[in-house]
């Protein structure tokens, strides 16, 4: 009668196969993941600097120019979009991060980011942050008036003022930015 079944050196022997694939394979796939991160966070960055574009040649359609002081109302810097109106910055005409008046539209409004739930964002007056971990963890830490060293993490940085001082441009002209952070991804 024969026996059916696998003997101790045909489990061990495919336990340690098992282990040597799983040693070998595992750092090729947290390499992989890493990179899917980087190309999310460029993909996003690449959005935003998209969005920044179509806002200031609304802008410009719309009859704004930016100008180099803070005006005196806000409310003469709104722009129509066929799903709500965003506010734009007066120096940049960059959309705010968040804005003060009328039915504001954020920068957030314009990524539609779906299908990732480890992605999240927050937005304060001046920036805004969206990625998979970031050091910011209250919006108030992002209406500081320059954030010269980004923390370390795995993000994508709109900065909608574009200026070291809240209410003048510099001489150049202010001009929004986003920046990105790779080292924690």
């Amino acid at each position: 009668m024969k026996k059916n079944g696998f003997s101790l050196v045909e489990l061990v022997l495919v336990i340690v196969i098992l282990g040597i694939v799983s040693v070998t394979a595992a750092p090729k796939f947290l390499t992989f993941q890493q990179s899917a991160r980087i190309s999310v966070i460029q993909g996003i960055s690449g959005t935003m600097k998209s969005t920044i574009t179509q806002v200031i040649a609304k802008s410009h359609l719309s009859g704004l120019s930016p100008i180099m002081a803070i005006p005196l109302s806000q409310a003469d810097y709104l722009v129509d979009f066929p799903f709500g109106k965003v506010e734009v910055d007066w120096g940049s005409l960059c959309p705010e991060s968040v804005g003060e008046e009328g039915a504001k539209l954020t920068m957030m409004d314009f990524l539609h980011l779906t299908g990732d739930e480890n992605i999240k964002s927050l937005a304060g007056n001046r920036y805004t942050v969206v990625g998979y971990n970031f050091p910011f963890t209250d919006k108030r830490e992002l209406t500081a008036d320059d954030l010269p060293i980004l923390p370390t993490g795995c993000y994508a940085i709109y900065d909608s003022f574009g200026r070291s001082s809240p209410e003048q441009c510099p001489s150049g002209g202010c001009q929004c930015k986003v920046n990105i952070e790779i080292s924690g991804c």
